[in-house]
């Protein structure tokens, strides 16, 4: 059985910030990573790729 590598990527900015992280969780799973995705709820729908996980990452 070998390493996971997990990969966290923050992305606190709109639409435009999180479709490209969602692409790019999107292949690093297809890699063998495990990938989540911290973004502001308002633009998380973007980000849900299948077994990328998503986090609310609230605007201060």
């Amino acid at each position: 059985m070998g390493n996971v590598m997990r990969v966290l990527m923050i992305t606190p900015g709109t639409r435009g910030d999180v479709a490209p992280m969602a692409g790019l969780g999107s292949r690093l799973q297809a890699l063998g990573f495990d990938v989540a995705i911290a973004a502001n709820a308002a633009y998380a729908r973007w980000s849900p790729q299948p077994g990328v996980s998503t986090a609310n990452c609230p605007v201060i």
